[in-house]
């Protein structure tokens, strides 16, 4: 099934349930943080819009720099041990929380009202590749779902903000039970 085909029937099935409609979610199960510092720079948090009119991103702005302070804020609250440097593109512990945010047509995903977004949001610790391979990440989760503006009366970055707080939280936990 095509990614449209298959976001057309999560639409209608959402629609079918009543709002939003949790696609999926969840962390990795091979978490690898033991003694994990974890590292965080400027490109620790990125938006990334699809779709989304010019104006609609520019409304969106403070999204970027909310879920940045969301991570170094949990962080710090969690006593997670952690560095901030100005780039951590070669440091193990590499800490990136990202989000896309997809408009989806109304005339297209029907039953979510107009506006509706769809959204990917993951938070990865460790090294995007390495050694000639893709190396597996010290920890890993995501998130995608669909977001109607007009079923919740909440935009979509009021949404996202709160979602990238709760996984900066479940990082948090996650370091916490590997370095007790």
């Amino acid at each position: 099934m095509t990614a449209h085909r298959w976001m057309l029937a999560a639409g209608l099935l959402g629609a079918a349930l009543g709002g939003t409609w949790a696609a999926a979610h969840g962390e990795s199960a091979g978490v690898q943080l033991r003694g994990a510092v974890l590292c965080l720079d400027p490109s620790s948090a990125a938006v990334t819009f699809v779709g989304v009119p010019a104006a609609r991103q520019r409304q969106a702005s403070r999204l970027r720099p909310a879920l940045y302070a969301a991570l170094l804020g949990a962080l710090r609250e969690g006593r997670v041990r952690h560095e901030v440097r100005a780039s951590c593109r070669q440091h193990r512990g590499a800490t990136r929380l990202s989000v896309e945010v997809r408009y989806l047509d109304s005339r297209t995903y029907i039953g979510f009202g107009d506006p509706a977004y769809s959204y990917v949001m993951g938070l990865r610790v460790g090294l995007a590749g390495g050694g000639g391979g893709a190396a597996s990440p010290a920890f890993a989760s995501s998130w995608n779902d669909i977001h109607s503006e007009r079923r919740t009366g909440q935009a979509f970055e009021a949404a996202l903000g709160a979602l990238g707080r709760v996984q900066a939280r479940d990082l948090t936990r996650a370091w916490r039970q590997a370095n007790p």
